[in-house]
């Protein structure tokens, strides 16, 4: 016999706990992997307590930076997209390898981002999604609760 007990919510220790998030949409070229070439610089108004403009656009510019790097030319690019037809697909090999290195080498500047001392003592943790054809750079903020003790952070 299948009993169905009510569902109670976790404890707030088990909760997980909420982010606040800021995007970045890829402003630059993009593959049909979704990657982009280069993501918006603009500062973010849920950042504007926590962090500095500047720092912001320094850790984005070292990210967009690595990213143009390592980015396949625009020859390469645009011929992989035009000969598509013709070789069926076979002509995106060569971006694709270009774009797959400019992908790893964004995803290690964000761990950088994420280990280095003034994100890490703000518990602010950089990310990149992607989709078909689109990507973003994600910004989490843990959420500060208040509580009878006053501010507290929730972990």
């Amino acid at each position: 016999m299948v009993f169905n007990a009510p569902r109670r919510a976790p404890p707030e220790s088990l909760a997980r706990p909420r982010k606040e998030v800021a995007l970045l949409r890829a402003t630059g070229l993009r593959f049909i992997n979704g990657v982009s070439s280069s993501y918006d610089t603009t500062f973010p108004p849920v950042l504007e307590n926590v962090l500095s403009e500047s720092a912001f656009i320094e850790a984005i510019g070292r990210v967009n930076n690595v990213l143009a790097m390592y980015w396949p030319c625009t020859a390469c690019f645009l011929c992989g997209y035009v000969f598509s037809p013709v070789t069926l697909g076979l002509s995106l090999a060569c971006p694709h390898i270009c774009v797959g290195e400019a992908e790893k080498h964004g995803q290690q500047e964000l761990e950088h981002l994420n280990h280095s001392h003034v994100f890490r003592s703000l518990g602010m943790v950089w990310g990149l999604r992607k989709s078909l054809l689109q990507s973003w750079i994600v910004i989490e903020l843990p959420v500060k609760a208040e509580g009878p003790e006053g501010d507290r952070e929730e972990r």
